[in-house]
């Protein structure tokens, strides 16, 4: 036997795979097996729905970036939708059609475009969806071609479709454009109890789900039953692995970190390629695993480092969401049981106990626990090593557990902020100002310092913090947000000018976080805020500056410098 049914099947979530195109001419049985419902599917329905019955001409734009899934649910609805809401529509694919080869993204569209250019807006005309990437349709609006549809360009304009602005979405009756925008639906939701993707959680259990139909698990239960290397090969093993609900939801929590603390855009392309990087080691064949069982040493080293759990936080280079996702590594949180495990496990000089108390119930344990795997892993001191750090992973992932309360902090806060909850963000606002006076200094008495470029003395001013909670959305009681900023907003009046506010991301929370611990902070950090510098100079410009400022110099005296009426007065505070 030299095909391996498993990987054959798994090979079809691969970016590469001809299975990752989507065509409106065809549909077949793996893409309907594997087509999720989504919020994005009903509203696009809803809103199709409505351009059918209306009395004019309507141009649709269904936006988003590229492998996010607009050609799928345009594939979907042409193929397998009863109601046939295509039916009377044009459509138009930006990433898969072109007038001519010669021509660029923007002169096509504004060929394909010319019935809804501000001349011809108003004939008569067919319907069209226009599937396009974001910034193919900033370029186009923006372009010399523009000039010719801003009634376009300033629909997009007026309903922030390139912003990151939460703007609900419906069909207006008198327009001659609708859109909807897959950037608009985050794929994952919030609630009080954290983040949670039924997405990513669905998308697995489609390929690693018990479901009688999965073409995976015929293949997992056909293929690997009856191949003679099953009860050796890593892939079967990584399988069942990821068989399990728990270690499903921890690599859904994983990917949702991405996308939260490195603002990573997934699209459904990349997330099933990531799950094909995760089951099947790189170069994995066949022959190549059989060639590697004749000797048990190089047997097993190979066995561990293809591991799911490893294959996850060890390999380098394989693709960017996975060189993000290994950040979360539990290896680099130390903890006062994983150091005794350590202990343990190290001062073993036979650690076969260990492995059976750790491996007897789980499906690696089935190759591992092997007397002559034993055997090598108490000889071989890098083997043995391997397998601890691959006990704490999986340790972490069978308990969801990735000890990062500043996440949790941030997810928990992300959530009051789109809720509405304004009684609740006190802390947010206080942290922030704690943390302006911390990166800037204060003199111990709440001023904060305008300049320490000075060794005799520093000045300093007072500021009000006064806060702004307009930008604030509106109080939301569904118990899970769909649609929602990924970032918090918060905003600080100033006396003379307008609302001084800062978006707060994940590594800017993580910063925050820091300085109200007392961290004292680096050119790095002035290097990669360069946004909170930004609010930091607009924040001091609120201050009293103007009218007092005060004096602290190098012998620890205080002193105050006051505008009055007759000019300025200096004074030492005692």
């Amino acid at each position: 036997m030299g095909v391996c049914a498993l990987v054959d099947e798994l090979n079809r979530l691969r970016k590469s795979s001809s299975d990752s195109i989507d065509s409106e001419k065809s549909f077949d049985e793996f893409k309907r097996y594997m087509h999720i419902r989504r919020n994005v599917e009903d509203d696009l329905k809803s809103i199709l729905r409505d351009v059918r019955t209306g009395e004019i001409k309507s141009l649709f734009l269904l936006c988003g970036s590229a492998g996010d899934g607009k050609s799928h649910i345009l594939s979907y609805l042409k193929n397998c939708n009863e109601e046939n809401l295509l039916d009377g529509f044009r459509i138009h694919n930006d990433a898969t059609e072109s007038s001519s080869p010669s021509k660029t993204a923007v002169e096509t569209l504004n060929e394909v475009l010319d019935g809804f250019s501000d001349e011809k807006l108003e004939m008569p005309g067919e319907n069209m969806i226009l599937a396009i990437n974001l910034g193919v349709l900033n370029n186009f609006i923006e372009s010399e071609f523009g000039q010719r549809f801003t009634r376009l360009k300033e629909y997009v304009e007026s309903h922030s479709i390139l912003t990151n602005d939460v703007v609900d979405n419906h069909y207006e009756e008198s327009s001659h454009f609708q859109h909807v925008s897959f950037a608009d639906y985050q794929l994952f939701t919030l609630s009080s109890a954290g983040a949670r993707s039924k997405y990513i959680e669905e998308i697995l259990e489609k390929i690693f789900g018990s479901e009688d139909e999965s073409p995976f698990l015929q293949a997992f239960q056909h293929g690997c039953g009856q191949c003679p290397l099953q009860k050796k090969c890593p892939v079967r093993y990584n399988y069942m692995f990821m068989q399990k609900e728990i270690i499903r939801k921890s690599v859904a929590d994983l990917l949702v970190r991405a996308i939260v603390k490195e603002k990573e855009i997934l699209t459904t392309r990349e997330i099933l390629n990531y799950f094909y990087d995760i089951t099947v080691p790189q170069d994995f064949t066949y022959n190549k695993l059989n060639d590697s069982l004749s000797n048990t040493e190089s047997a097993m080293k190979l066995f561990v480092a293809d591991m799911t759990p490893n294959l996850i936080f060890d390999q380098d280079g394989v693709s960017k969401l996975m060189n993000i996702v290994k950040k979360n590594d539990p290896l680099l949180e130390r903890n006062e049981a994983g150091d005794d495990f350590a202990v343990e496990y190290y001062v073993a000089t036979d650690c076969s106990h260990i492995l059976k108390e750790n491996f007897k119930d789980r499906e690696y344990g089935e190759y591992i626990l092997q007397p002559e795997c034993i055997k090598t892993i108490n000889q071989d001191r890098e083997i043995k090593a391997e397998l601890f750090k691959t006990l704490i992973r999986i340790n972490a992932m069978e308990n969801n557990n990735f000890n990062d309360y500043v996440y949790q902090y941030y997810i928990h806060d992300l959530y009051i902020f789109n809720a509405g909850k304004r009684k609740k963000l006190g802390s947010i606002y206080n942290a922030v100002q704690k943390a302006v006076m911390q990166w800037c200094g204060t003199d111990g008495k709440h001023h904060v310092c305008l300049d320490l470029r000075n060794n005799k003395y520093s000045l300093y001013e007072e500021v009000e913090f006064e806060e702004n909670l307009e930008c604030i959305p509106a109080e939301n009681n569904a118990e899970e947000l769909q649609r929602f900023s990924p970032e918090l907003l918060i905003g600080y009046e100033s006396e003379n000018q307008q609302p001084v506010f800062l978006n707060i991301d994940f590594q800017l929370y993580k910063l925050l976080v820091r300085l109200n611990n007392g961290y004292v902070h680096t050119a790095s950090d002035r290097s990669n805020h360069a946004d909170f510098i930004s609010f930091v100079n607009r924040i001091l410009n609120t201050g009293n500056a103007n009218n007092e400022v005060f004096v602290l110099s190098e012998n620890g005296e205080h002193s105050a410098l006051l505008r009055t009426k007759f000019g300025y007065k200096y004074e030492v505070i005692r």
